[in-house]
């Protein structure tokens, strides 16, 4: 420790004769920059400026991370000889739930370890007010190993962080049951609407079927004709762009169309059967825009169904750890 010490004083020197405008202060622990929390050996820094005083005995060192900020007191010394050199130590315990602000950085914590990837290596920015001065440097803060004596606090931090999220899934719970709720209503008027106009579809087709039979053939025929117009002015609808060739086939069908239409009703009955049909062939187009709808309308329910579903597990989840935790912090 003292070795590396020296060399982060060689370091805190450099960077003074090279930027006196800037003091930065340095970090150790056990020979390394890199401050394992969970290590119980303690963490070091030092800092040197061209200017000669003495420092407090206790150096406050604000920790950033992110918006939330926490001040730990420090043990310091100054040594002077050309130059102010400043080292300290800080307390064995450097997050603590009972001081301003630890909750909060600790809930931070949490939620930067899921982006810092597996070597669980956070970056915090440090902060000392010293005089007139300025002082700041990166912490490297290491999260990995047994907690050791910071078992309670992180089971702590978990447990208000699960209280917060807990909210948030019920609050979330609540609103998707509403819109749940709402998604069924709808797709049950659209499913409705799909079996009544499927009834007015059969409903007509019965009776041409009983009453004029004769026509079966000039109705199928009328039928695919209608089916391919149909799909022809879909794919239109839907932005795509016809072709020359398919925007000729749709002027021959409905030509055709028209012609056995008159033809029809030539023929005796052939003016009722033709009613008849058409009827039935607004009702298929109807049953078609029904069943469309009736699609969409299922496929928000199934996907709101889901999320619900996903957001009820994990607020039973969340529950069953806070009274684990409950029991643990004896609270």
């Amino acid at each position: 420790m003292q070795r590396f010490l020296i060399v982060l004083l060689l370091f805190s020197l450099y960077y003074s004769s090279n930027a006196q405008d800037t003091i930065k202060v340095l970090y150790a622990q056990d020979s390394t920059s890199i401050i394992q929390l969970h290590n119980a050996s303690k963490v070091v820094y030092t800092f040197s400026d061209p200017v000669l005083y003495n420092n407090p005995t206790e150096l406050p060192i604000t920790l950033h991370l992110g918006e939330a900020t926490i001040t730990v007191l420090t043990t310091a010394q100054t040594q002077t000889t050309d130059q102010t050199i400043t080292s300290g130590t800080f307390p064995s315990r450097i997050l603590d739930t009972q001081l301003k602000g630890h909750i909060l950085f600790g809930k931070t914590l949490l939620r930067a370890l899921d982006s810092v990837g597996v070597d669980s290596t956070i970056t915090l920015n440090t902060q000392i007010l010293l005089k007139d001065k300025v002082i700041t440097g990166p912490l490297y803060l290491n999260l990995k190993g047994e907690t050791g004596s910071y078992k309670r606090y992180w089971n702590e931090i978990e447990y208000y962080a699960l209280l917060e999220e807990q909210a948030i899934v019920q609050d979330s719970i609540q609103k998707l049951t509403a819109d749940n709720q709402r998604a069924k209503a709808l797709m049950d008027a659209s499913y409705k609407y799909v079996v009544v106009t499927a009834n007015q579809v059969d409903a007509n087709q019965k009776e041409l079927d009983k009453k004029y039979s004769q026509f079966n053939t000039n109705m199928e025929s009328l039928k695919k004709i209608n089916m391919r117009i149909d799909e022809a002015f879909e794919k239109s609808k839907s932005g795509q762009q016809l072709t020359e060739e398919e925007k000729k086939q749709i002027a021959y069908l409905t030509t055709d169309g028209s012609t056995l239409k008159k033809e029809l009703k030539k023929q005796p009955n052939g003016a009722e059967a033709l009613k008849v049909f058409e009827k039935m062939s607004k009702a298929m187009t109807q049953n078609k825009s029904a069943e469309k709808q009736y699609n969409k309308t299922k496929q928000v329910y199934d996907n709101q169904t889901q999320r619900l579903k996903s957001f009820t597990k994990r607020g039973q989840k969340i529950e069953q750890r806070i009274q684990t935790l409950k029991k643990l912090l004896e609270l």
